[in-house]
């Protein structure tokens, strides 16, 4: 289709009238071989120094490319190697699937092609045949495409300007590259620096009289014993049982502290506290077989899994699948504030759920005692032994640790109004952390886009200014026909008849 305006001294041409096209040759796997020359196939495009298949036969010299040769993949998957490249490794043996282009550069810029050859994939795209990850576009329909031809000069003008813009551009993208990185560090370094003590030194040394958390977990201790043998006597009395002595109080199991020997040193009035004592310590349910029973499903009860909490940000307010009542049946609905732990495939991904909701015994759910530590402590202190975790994992296809693993974990207890300005400074500090990291997203998006504004400038004759002088894009144009009828004039035509026998 012709453009409403194309810009003083440009021509829009067919691709057939500007280059002339070679498909790379079928190696058939029985062909390849350890040595030789590098078969060049499509993923070697984008990478021309990944692994190779090699040809150790004789082949015709047209399919031979070396360094510096255009080139163009016309199947693919769109957005990877699908399009025009400048081949940048060793000499080597073209494979199927692949053009090679060859222009005259007397009249062409060969950059200038490759860009304008991709500024036409959503169109070759759209004339592809294959489903959407898959397609590949005929010689026919590449070749009757049409593109926008400037001036020579013109041509080399943009190429320059893009080459200046572009490179600033990727120098841009690399620093944003590793902010994501930088920014993980610094969560990291903030969780750490909690967790030692490190964020509230200031506020512990104006608060000098506050009770050590040590002094609360005796009380709770205290109160849990006495709740239990409340509720052992109970049992006793309901089988019409009286206790002789108080022999029976000594099977009450005291909840094992941390040898503090081996854990790093925490503030004075801080406690090292196993996992248990925080609070109720459960795997999820899912007991029916087979679990993706249609039956199991739709219904009112939240269901999460595994990868609902990896990819939560640390808190879940929804859930993608429910549990109908029969799911609920064969399963357990943890409260809205448990903190999930994953122990599956994913070891020690965390979420504090935000909602009322089962999962699977692939995830263990903590119900805090709240005197001791919120949910949102103990989700932030997982995240900062999430590898040491991990490493309990034995290396199978299917990594898993259990209840006992997690049993042993130890978490450092400031007293409950430490924690309460920690929790506050944590929010805060994380806060800034999560904004830089919608701020990264969107200037990586913007980043993106800018490429495309510049490109798209460039192709509209508006990125660099049309000289008056330049030779026009049309002269240029009935120049290469020309040449290429007489070339094509000049090579005999191959007989009809019958090839002779050797």
């Amino acid at each position: 289709m012709k453009s409403s305006y194309i810009p003083p001294g440009w021509s829009e041409a067919p691709i057939s009238d500007l280059c002339h096209l070679i498909n790379g040759r079928a190696f058939k796997p029985t062909e390849w071989a350890k040595s030789g020359l590098p078969i060049v196939r499509i993923q070697n495009l984008n990478e021309p120094d990944s692994s190779f298949n090699y040809c150790d036969k004789e082949v015709e010299e047209k399919f031979i490319i070396d360094a510096g040769e255009l080139l163009f993949a016309w199947s693919g998957t769109p957005g990877t190697s699908f399009g025009a490249h400048i081949w940048k490794g060793p000499r080597a043996v073209l494979n199927q699937h692949i053009f090679r282009v060859h222009i005259e550069e007397r009249h062409l810029n060969k950059e200038f092609f490759r860009l304008a050859l991709n500024q036409r994939l959503n169109t070759f795209i759209e004339k592809a045949h294959g489903g959407v990850g898959l397609g590949h576009i005929t010689k026919g329909k590449f070749e009757d495409t049409t593109l926008y031809i400037p001036p020579l000069n013109e041509q080399r003008r943009i190429v320059a300007k893009l080459e200046s813009l572009l490179a600033r551009s990727h120098r841009a993208k690399e620093a944003l590259d590793a902010i994501p990185t930088l920014l993980e560090r610094f969560r990291q370094s903030v969780l750490a620096a909690a967790f030692r003590g490190d964020l509230t030194a200031d506020w512990r040394a104006k608060h000098p009289d506050i009770e050590p958390a040590s002094k609360l977990l005796e009380r709770i201790r205290a109160e849990r014993r006495r709740n239990w043998e409340e509720a052992e006597l109970k049992k006793m009395q309901s089988k019409g049982k009286a206790p002789r002595d108080d022999a029976w109080k000594d099977k009450y199991e005291e909840p094992s502290t941390p040898d503090t020997r081996l854990l790093p040193e925490i503030p004075q009035g801080w406690s090292w506290v196993r996992l248990p004592e925080l609070g109720e310590v459960a795997r999820g349910k899912s007991k029916h077989r087979p679990r993706n029973d249609p039956r199991l499903f739709d219904g009112p009860y939240p269901f999460i899994q595994t990868g609902d909490v990896a990819q939560s940000n640390g808190r879940i307010d929804s859930a993608s699948q429910s549990y109908s009542e029969l799911g609920l049946a064969q399963s357990r609905l943890f409260p809205k504030g448990t903190v999930c732990i994953t122990i599956a495939a994913n070891i020690a991904d965390t979420a504090v759920l935000g909602i009322d909701a089962c999962f699977p015994d692939s995830v263990v759910g903590v119900i805090t005692e709240s005197r001791l530590v919120s949910p949102e402590y103990l989700e932030l202190f997982i995240r900062t032994i999430k590898s040491d975790l991990a490493d309990f994992a034995p290396a199978t296809a299917q990594k898993n640790i259990n209840l006992e693993v997690l049993s042993e974990v130890a978490i450092p207890i400031p007293p409950p109004e430490e924690r309460v300005e920690i929790e506050g400074l944590l929010n805060s500090a994380l806060g800034h952390i999560n904004a830089l990291e919608r701020t990264h997203t969107y200037a990586v998006r913007m980043m993106s886009s800018l490429e495309s504004s510049m490109l798209s400038k460039a192709f509209r004759g508006e990125l660099v200014p049309q000289d008056p002088n330049d030779e026009p894009a049309s002269v240029l144009l009935e120049r290469i026909r020309a040449e290429r009828e007489a070339t094509a004039s000049s090579v005999p035509k191959r007989s009809r008849g019958r090839r002779p026998a050797a």
